[in-house]
């Protein structure tokens, strides 16, 4: 069982954080490539994955003064069931669900996943909000200390949830791209490779 401190983040600041929570130092070794298991012939089509943190981070991004617990957040794992943006389909969208060390409730509505080629590690970046019940004197309490980080470091356990539907839409038209270019190659017309979001699809 975890075990949960009081004197630890009970939920996460308002203002602009730009502080590192959990990624290794500088003189720290190199992060390991994030295994993708999209790229497995059992794991092809997942939609669910266990992982642990490997490196995680606040972004220094408020979309607004509102004090509705919400940040945003950079976060790496070792294994991972989203397929990132590149190779002619767009980013997975989907969930990462964590209990933090305050043995509360979190989620991050993953907006975009991103992979670095040369080191193969994959970045899932999107909105982190607490699911479980904050007092309000909890809020305040947080507000006031600029030095509380993630609720969660390195090592923890989260559940990796792709949205089903995304990844259907975004697979289905991948595939009929391939389709496509191979029916015009047959007619004789090349077509000129076209990024994803230089077209516009009608369901």
């Amino acid at each position: 069982h975890r075990e949960c401190h009081k004197s630890q983040i009970t939920n996460i600041p308002t203002h602009a954080l730009s502080i590192m929570s959990s990624e290794p130092s500088s003189s720290s070794t190199a992060l390991p490539p994030t295994e993708l298991i999209h790229l497995t012939y059992e794991g092809n089509f997942q939609l669910e994955c266990t992982a642990k943190v490997v490196s995680s981070r606040l972004i220094d991004e408020v979309e607004n003064d509102k004090n509705d617990g919400n940040r945003k957040v950079e976060i790496i794992l070792d294994t991972t069931a989203m397929h990132p943006q590149g190779g002619g389909q767009p980013t997975d969208i989907g969930t990462i669900s964590i209990t933090g060390d305050d043995c509360k409730d979190y989620v991050i509505n993953v907006e975009r996943v991103d992979i670095d080629r040369s080191s193969g590690i994959v970045t899932h970046k999107g909105t982190l909000s607490c699911l479980s019940d904050v007092k309000e004197e909890e809020k305040q309490a947080v507000d006031h200390d600029s030095t509380n980080l993630l609720p969660f470091g390195a090592g923890s356990e989260v559940k990796v949830t792709v949205d089903p539907e995304n990844r259907r839409i975004v697979s289905e038209c991948h595939t009929a791209g391939h389709v496509l270019d191979a029916a015009m190659a047959r007619c004789g017309r090349i077509m000129p490779p076209t990024k994803v979001s230089d077209c516009v699809f009608i369901f």
